[in-house]
């Protein structure tokens, strides 16, 4: 490893550079500027919003802005920190590269402050459910604890708050997973794997393989014993498997059995929870369950601490959350299901008839999974940018129409709709055709609803 921003040392002297000022990078800036570094923070806008650059202003750094001169930017550095956001093909990023110097990520860089134990969380679905449980129990068990990371907190501002009987529950997303070193989680959980960011990524096989680096320095490996993919991985990983699965098995730290939650600890087995005792919808929700339970195994959390934890578990906004229930019509926001998979899971935990709303903004995948869920479908309406290319692949499977944005899907999904139906905005595609985020996007759906409920069939 370079000299510069050695783990648990002074950076004193050391020549930093920034590159993208979102909330990870400016939390990068803190970070550095606490420990004595000089920072110089790049980003590619032209016009940093106000309260970036007052930020910024406080912790004493130089600001440049846009691509200019990015060969002679790296003279002013000795290493650089990525946010998530800035793909690997950077200028800057490859300028850096070809001088040999450092290229880190912000979840790298927070790493080398660490001094709690860290319970990382990655997968392409579930892993802010998962991490949120993960840190449920936790607190329930009296455990000094922080929830960072991909959830919408920096790791960089608050990875000194624990100490070294701590625990830091970090979600990781590919993005942050690119570029790491030292990065040691003491139980690591690839939740699932299935296309997405492909946008990004080359392939689908590169997406994993930026996933498959929160093992290169796990203690433990926590995993779906039932996907082909990730168990393989657990036999090439020096770190120890603890698998999860949905039914009885002699190799799993957690599994279900008589409709109940078990985990193996201590060398017994004890039961968490009955399944329908858990607050969640569909059976992705027990797969998450399973995996919160696999990774606190390494923390030693009493199984009651856990129950207790789950059974109180309220859930998280935009996540497969009701709406409103009215004049005989369920309407669900789901709005962070931005990929696929994601939606396919909430449409399987649904028994039906759905309207589902898909659309917004693609990034490279095939919709044709969807098509499968035909049966439990009354109709489907496609809205965004990608609204034709997804009704194109669920064509003969569902009538399916295509309008402009998602207020008029919700519109439309009123007047289709009967009596027990529900409807579901579930896009399986990004917000930024429209909307800043999923949250937005599902705080108007939400608006929507509640003002139109009354006349709502």
């Amino acid at each position: 490893m370079s000299t510069v921003l050695r783990a648990h040392e002074s950076w004193e002297g050391d020549a930093v550079g920034v590159l993208g000022l979102g909330r990870s990078g400016r939390g990068a800036v803190a970070l550095l500027r606490r420990h004595g570094a000089r920072v110089v923070a790049f980003d590619d806008r032209t016009d940093l919003p106000s309260d970036v650059v007052a930020d910024l202003a406080e912790w004493d750094v130089e600001i440049r802005t846009g691509r200019d001169d990015v060969s002679g930017a790296v003279s002013a550095f000795d290493a650089l920190v990525v946010s998530p956001g800035v793909p690997g093909d950077h200028p800057l990023v490859r300028a850096a590269e070809s001088v040999g110097r450092p290229v880190i990520g912000e979840l790298e860089l927070a790493a080398r402050r660490a001094r709690g134990r860290i319970l990382a969380v990655t997968g392409t679905n579930g892993k802010s459910t998962t991490v949120s449980l993960v840190q449920a129990m936790l607190e329930r068990a009296g455990r000094e604890s922080v929830l960072v990371g991909n959830i919408g907190t920096a790791v960089s501002d608050h990875v000194e708050r624990v100490g070294e009987g701590g625990w830091l529950v970090i979600e990781c997303s590919s993005f942050q997973l690119e570029r790491i070193d030292v990065f040691a989680p003491a139980a690591a959980a690839i939740l699932n794997l299935a296309p997405d960011h492909l946008d990004r990524y080359d392939s689908f096989e590169a997406y994993g393989e930026a996933k498959r680096n929160i093992l290169s320095r796990a203690g433990r490996y926590v995993f779906p014993q039932d996907d082909a993919r990730l168990a393989g991985w657990a036999a090439t990983a020096d770190a120890t498997a603890f698998p999860f699965a949905a039914a009885y098995s002699t190799d799993a730290t957690a599994w279900v059995e008589d409709a109940t939650i078990r985990r193996r600890y201590a060398g017994r087995v004890e039961e968490i929870l009955p399944v329908d005792a858990i607050p969640l919808v569909g059976r992705h929700n027990v797969s998450n369950v399973l995996a919160a339970v696999a990774l606190v195994d390494v923390c030693g959390i009493d199984a009651k601490d856990i129950a207790v934890a789950v059974r109180d578990f309220e859930g998280l906004p935009h996540r497969a959350v009701t709406v409103a229930s009215k004049d005989g019509l369920t309407w669900i926001d789901d709005s962070k299901a931005t990929n696929v998979h994601a939606a396919a899971a909430t449409l399987a935990g649904l028994n039906g008839p759905v309207v589902a709303l898909f659309g917004g903004r693609g990034k490279g995948e095939d919709y044709s999974a969807l098509a499968g869920f035909g049966d439990r479908m009354r109709a489907a309406v496609c809205f965004g940018e990608e609204g034709p290319a997804i009704a194109r692949a669920l064509d003969g499977a569902v009538p399916c129409e295509t309008v402009t944005g998602m207020l008029d899907a919700a519109a439309r999904a009123a007047a289709i709709a009967r009596d027990g139906d529900v409807v579901l905005l579930s896009p399986a595609c990004a917000s930024f055709d429209e909307f800043r985020g999923f949250a937005a996007r599902g705080e108007v759906f939400q608006r929507w609803v509640t003002d139109h409920r009354g006349s709502v069939r």
